[in-house]
């Protein structure tokens, strides 16, 4: 609400779960782009009091994601007879999303082209959207390999759910290149599906819809896969960069950048042993 209709100044405070005072679906006050939603999926309240970058559970690097177990995920806020002690924030971009869409439609432009899944595997926060034409006729083979149970770097989902764990180890560091990526690659998808619609419209129009399918479906294919193999060389890259904590760049490995000093005035740090004697008294 408060990035797409911040005008209507809805509370995030209500009576319970089951609220009715909140509309079923809003205006916003600007029409939105298409990265605009994708940014809304990608979200974790940040720069709000919920902003799940920030706080102790965050770490020292601003990490959003929060792995449940028994001890915070099993009490229930509607069931008495499971009382809820405490919860974690439930942002869009969670860790145990599986992947994520934005769908397109176009009305001015033939069904097989004019509407676009826009389909990121993984958590949308540390995904890229790739475009598929709804008119293809089949899939790349990396879209449609996804073992969780076996890596795979045949996989399009292996790709980006790597990234997404290794940018566990610095997160707040790691997120702008993240973002770097995203922002190079979707803008570039949304130039390439411009032109790419121009020879659809062309093929559909004077050799129809068969051959239409051909041509959308070799070029999605081929689109994907260079995303993919791009986010596998980009994951190569992560990996030594923020290799065992440090920051290493060619000709400077081992930068040592340490914590964030909020972070370490949190942690303790300071009362560690910095001496041999033994200051206990019997």
């Amino acid at each position: 609400m408060t990035f797409a209709a911040p005008s209507m100044q809805l509370s995030p405070w209500v009576e319970d779960g089951f609220t009715r005072y909140y509309p079923f679906s809003i205006k916003p006050d600007q029409p939105l782009a298409l990265r605009d939603v994708m940014r809304l999926h990608r979200d974790h309240y940040e720069g709000t009091q919920f902003d799940m970058t920030a706080g102790i559970a965050a770490g020292p690097f601003g990490y959003p994601y929060r792995f449940y177990g028994p001890a915070d995920g099993s009490g229930d806020a509607n069931n008495p007879d499971r009382p809820l002690e405490g919860a974690w924030e439930r942002p869009l971009s969670v860790d145990y999303c599986s992947f994520v869409y934005v769908n397109q439609g176009r009305s001015w432009l033939p069904d097989p082209i004019g509407g676009i899944t826009w389909f990121g595997p993984d958590k949308p926060a540390e995904t890229c959207f790739v475009p598929f034409y709804c008119g293809v006729s089949d899939l790349p083979d990396v879209y449609q390999t996804c073992n969780p149970g076996v890596y795979s770097r045949e996989s399009a989902w292996w790709a980006f759910n790597f990234v997404a764990n290794w940018a566990a180890v610095k997160y707040s560091y790691m997120r702008k290149d993240i973002e770097e990526i995203q922002e190079t690659i979707e803008v570039q998808e949304i130039g390439k599906i411009a032109i790419s619609d121009v020879s659809a419209l062309e093929i559909f129009n004077t050799s129809g819809t068969d051959e239409c399918a051909v041509f959308i479906t070799d070029f999605c294919q081929s689109n994907a896969d260079s995303v993919v193999s791009a986010w596998w060389d980009f994951a190569d890259i992560m990996i030594v960069k923020y290799d065992d904590g440090y920051i290493n760049s060619p000709g400077h490995l081992a930068h040592e950048v340490g914590y964030p000093q909020p972070w370490l005035d949190e942690s303790g740090w300071q009362h560690g042993p910095v001496s041999y004697t033994n200051h206990q008294e019997n």
